[in-house]
């Protein structure tokens, strides 16, 4: 079984992190793009996590995960992000995820906003990117000695997605291409 501190390296400080470093890295052009959709989207996935496992044995998901690792982590960094990650979940993550649209009203941006987490006129509520990863590194490198010991939140998240495993199967075998494919048996 896998401890905590393996999952952590592994996951959050090898894909999670080193993703967003190669997207924070990315050279902002003028316009549209820059990343700063997947950047988002990676960062409240990378906040839903987190909340998850601070959460356990709760086990809250989704943006009720998120409110909790904003209200109770990123808001040590700034206190605006206290009370709104319900909210941002609801209008940030699920505009992007299900249409790659942010919700009307907020403006994502990859320059280090100085009005991150603020309302302006002419933009509606932006959340800046690159400060939202700023802000999530320091909350990370906060909560890391307490997240060591979560082998107990670790092993009922990989639970979790291990029962799924054989519908996983399944819907595996429906993406083969050729006769001689053969499907992966899970237990």
């Amino acid at each position: 079984s896998m401890k905590a501190q393996d999952f952590l390296a592994t996951f959050v400080e090898g894909y999670l992190l080193e993703d967003l470093k190669t997207m924070a890295s990315c050279e902002v052009r003028p316009g549209h793009g820059n990343l700063g959709y997947p950047m988002l989207m990676t960062l409240i996935t990378g906040c839903e996590l987190l909340g998850s496992l601070l959460c356990h044995p709760k086990r809250e998901q989704n943006g009720t995960a998120v409110a909790h690792f904003w209200d109770n982590h990123l808001s040590t960094s700034n206190p605006r992000y206290r009370q709104i990650g319900a909210a941002v979940y609801q209008l940030a993550r699920n505009g992007v995820a299900h249409s790659f649209v942010a919700k009307p009203g907020i403006h994502v941006t990859k320059h280090n906003h100085a009005r991150h987490l603020c309302w302006t006129p002419a933009e509606g509520f932006v959340i800046d990117v690159l400060a939202l990863y700023r802000d999530f590194q320091n909350a990370y490198s906060a909560v890391r000695p307490r997240l060591n010991s979560a082998d107990e939140a670790v092993q009922q998240l990989i639970k979790d997605y291990s029962a799924n495993a054989t519908h996983h199967g399944r819907v595996l075998e429906q993406l083969t291409c050729d006769e001689g494919f053969e499907a992966i048996e899970f237990e």
